[in-house]
């Protein structure tokens, strides 16, 4: 068996962010978790986007 940390991969996030585009983390982006959380997690992020700005393009 083999075991590897669960970090996650969020170079690309802090690049975006820091070049001042509107970037959203959410499931294992965040922390490490069950599929169904991160599915549910990322689903409330989509609406939280498209609720607070309905002409944002999703790129």
């Amino acid at each position: 068996m083999l075991a590897l940390p669960a970090d996650p991969v969020d170079e690309l996030y802090f690049e975006l962010k820091a070049a001042g585009v509107d970037v959203y983390r959410a499931g294992d982006a965040v922390a490490p978790r069950r599929a169904h959380s991160a599915v549910i997690e990322g689903e409330r992020v989509g609406a939280a986007i498209t609720s607070a700005d309905r002409t944002l393009a999703i790129r």
